[in-house]
């Protein structure tokens, strides 16, 4: 039916790290660090949709558009 939107989650959560701690994007997410961890290493491949929408949210904010853009495969 839809399509999955291919989103490299790795490099949202490195690219956010270049700007706020892990501590400040917890809080900010509302998760815990052992997902934002697990999304970096690739070891999780897609958060819960919740996680998803603030992390792109903050992403956006916080790297801007250009950035934005570079993080779908």
């Amino acid at each position: 039916m839809y399509d999955k939107i291919p989103i490299d989650w790795g490099k949202v959560c490195r690219n956010l790290r270049k700007h706020e701690s892990l501590a400040e994007i917890m809080r900010k997410i509302g998760c815990r660090e052992q997902l934002l961890c697990r999304l970096e290493r690739g070891d999780t491949y897609e958060p819960r949709f919740t996680v998803a929408v603030k992390l792109l949210d903050l992403h956006l904010d916080l790297c801007g558009l250009a950035e934005h853009k570079n993080i779908y495969f």
